[in-house]
C-alpha cells in the first residue's frame, strides 16, 4: 500500500473514532458546537484581560527592542562601509576624514564621493583621494584644494570619472601637499 492511500486509510479511521464518539454523547450538534465556540471566546476574553493589563509594558518592551535592533543595525551599516585610510601628511597637518558617502547628485551636480574633513590647526594645500576596489586596485582619483581654519569642518565633494562605479568603492585613503602659503586669517 503506497503512502497516500495509508494517509487516507488513516484520515478515514480518525473520522470514524469522531463519529463514534458523538454517537455516545447524549448533546446535539448545536450544544456541541455552542460548548466549543463557549471555550473559545473565554479564551479571547482571558487574552484581551491580559493585554488590557500587560499590553503597555509588552508594546513597550517590545518597541524598545526594535530600536535598540535598528540602532545596532546602523551601527553595523556604518562599520561595513567603506574603509578610510589617511597619510601621515594628513594627519601631520592636523586634518582627519570621519566619513566618506556618495556625492549628492542632485544638490553637488557631480559625481563623486564626499568627505567630512576636520581640521585641529589651520590647513591649507591641495587634498588628494584615492578610492579602491574590493580586491585592493585603484579605481579613481581625485584632488581638491582646502584651506580651513583651525577646529573648522566641513563637507568636501571630490570629483570622479563618471565609470567609477561608486557601488564598487571599497576603500578611500587621503594624502595631503600643504601649500607653501599659511591660510588665510
Amino acid at each position: 500500500m503506497n503512502a497516500k492511500a495509508m494517509s487516507q486509510k488513516r484520515y478515514a479511521c480518525m473520522i470514524a473514532a469522531v463519529l463514534a464518539l458523538s454517537a455516545c454523547s447524549q448533546k446535539t450538534a448545536q450544544e456541541k458546537g455552542a460548548e466549543m465556540a463557549g471555550k473559545e471566546l473565554d479564551t479571547l476574553a482571558g487574552v484581551g484581560d491580559a493585554l488590557q493589563k500587560k499590553g503597555g509594558a509588552a508594546g513597550e518592551s517590545f518597541s524598545a527592542g526594535i530600536g535598540t535592533m535598528t540602532k545596532g543595525m546602523e551601527r553595523g551599516l556604518l562599520k561595513s562601509g567603506r574603509e578610510i585610510v589617511t597619510d601621515p601628511s594628513v594627519r601631520a597637518a592636523g586634518i582627519s576624514v570621519t566619513t566618506v558617502q556618495d556625492a549628492d547628485a542632485e544638490k553637488a551636480a557631480v559625481h563623486g564621493l564626499d568627505a567630512y574633513i576636520i581640521a585641529k590647526a589651520p590647513a591649507a594645500g591641495t587634498l588628494r583621494m584615492f578610492v579602491y576596489d574590493a580586491l585592493g586596485n585603484e579605481i579613481g582619483r581625485s584632488s581638491v584644494s582646502i584651506e580651513l581654519d583651525a577646529e573648522a569642518a566641513k563637507y568636501q565633494t571630490f570629483a570622479l570619472d563618471s565609470q567609477v562605479d561608486l557601488k564598487s568603492v571599497n576603500k578611500v585613503s587621503f594624502a595631503f601637499n600643504a601649500s607653501k602659503k599659511p591660510p588665510s586669517a
